[in-house]
């Protein structure tokens, strides 16, 4: 807490880790957005033209999309960001990159807070695993 308190340069390390994982969960978005549709993208008309799409309508589609007057569904928005988010752990336990990041986080609570290694690292694996 120090570290982004106190100093500018651990807040905009922070900060910047914090927008890559904004951009890296934003993906699920576009994924979904392209399976469910207006569901989680909260736009009902596509505004490309027709053969029988006059410009009022287009216009009026596109003022519909614009005010984002849906509501998107929780089970399509939010829940596809659980299962973006268990995607990549599974692939990363299976390359053996998860396991790696375990032992170093465990290793660093080790050190930083003063625990044993099975606590550590039971802490650690919580954070990606779950209980």
């Amino acid at each position: 807490g120090l570290i982004i308190l106190r100093w500018q340069v651990g807040a905009n390390v922070f900060q910047c880790l914090g927008d890559k994982v904004s951009t890296f969960l934003s993906y699920t978005d576009s994924g979904s957005g392209f399976v469910f549709g207006y569901l989680v993208n909260q736009q009902p008309f596509a505004t490309y033209p027709g053969n029988d799409t006059s410009q009022q309508t287009l216009d009026t589609m596109a003022e519909i999309n614009a005010s984002k007057r849906t509501n998107f569904v929780f089970m399509f928005k939010v829940l596809s960001i659980i299962y973006f988010f268990n995607f990549m752990v599974s692939m990363l336990f299976y390359l053996g990159t998860m396991q790696w990041i375990v032992v170093k986080l465990g290793w660093l609570l080790q050190i930083s807070v003063g625990t044993t290694a099975c606590e550590s690292l039971n802490a650690a694996a919580n954070i990606f695993l779950g209980q």
